[in-house]
């Protein structure tokens, strides 16, 4: 029972050491996304006789993100910095002279743990690293239809911070393959054609080929302002 008590004890001080010298800050933030998939450029297609005719490749597409974010500081260094934004992302697929352009509309949680360094009275290094999740709310050409709302991955996030103004560069890393069928390949142009890979004339695909998996990748330029909170 003492040795229970005298841990309780230890935790308390050390939290309370944690919170003498802490600072809380509120914040806004926003920027452009960059964002593309993996999985998709790997297909290569064929003729009816076997003889290769191209293969799909996948682009980045610029978009954007906005929302909010809480930067809890302690030891005057370190800090857990969660935020939660509207995040648009998405793709673009080519392939047989077709473009598909891939809008998808996230709502997306990053958590960091970090570090500050001083470089000056008011100038900061920062860099962190941690979890993201994310959940989609809606998706051109009816993605959400083959793919998993939910996704999972890792995030790391580097800046300056000067006063209350916080710059920064993201990467999110998907770690949640997002396919909900490997050997479904939905197809749809911004042409305006639609339908399967199959259905495409004078096109076969090795049916005994699977698809990689699919994970978001996503290239975070962000301006932040802090609001200190007493």
């Amino acid at each position: 029972m003492e040795k229970r008590i005298s841990a309780v004890v230890v935790l308390l001080l050390i939290f309370s050491s944690i919170s003498v010298n802490a600072q809380l800050y509120l914040g806004v933030k926003g920027g452009l996304n960059v964002s593309s998939f993996t999985g998709y450029d790997d297909l290569v297609f064929a003729d009816a006789s076997g003889m290769p005719i191209g293969n799909q490749e996948t682009d980045f597409i610029p978009s954007f993100h906005i929302g909010g974010m809480l930067q809890y500081q302690f030891y005057d260094s370190f800090f857990i910095q969660p935020e939660i934004f509207y995040s648009r992302q998405g793709t673009k697929i080519k392939g047989l002279g077709e473009k598909t352009t891939v809008h998808l509309d996230y709502l997306q949680i990053p958590i960091y743990g970090g570090y500050k360094y001083r470089t000056g009275d008011e100038l900061f290094l920062i860099g962190g690293i941690g979890p993201y999740f994310a959940y989609g709310l809606d998706g051109r050409y009816d993605f959400f239809e083959y793919h998993k709302r939910f996704d999972i991955g890792l995030t790391f996030m580097a800046g300056v911070q000067i006063n209350s103004l916080q710059i920064a560069v993201a990467f999110d890393w998907g770690l949640k393959d997002i396919r909900k069928e490997r050997d479904i390949m939905p197809y749809r142009s911004d042409e305006g054609g639609s339908g399967s890979i199959e259905s495409i004339p004078d096109v076969v695909v090795n049916r005994n080929y699977r698809f990689s998996a699919v994970r978001n990748q996503n290239l975070k330029l962000s301006v932040a302002y802090l609001f200190e909170m007493d």
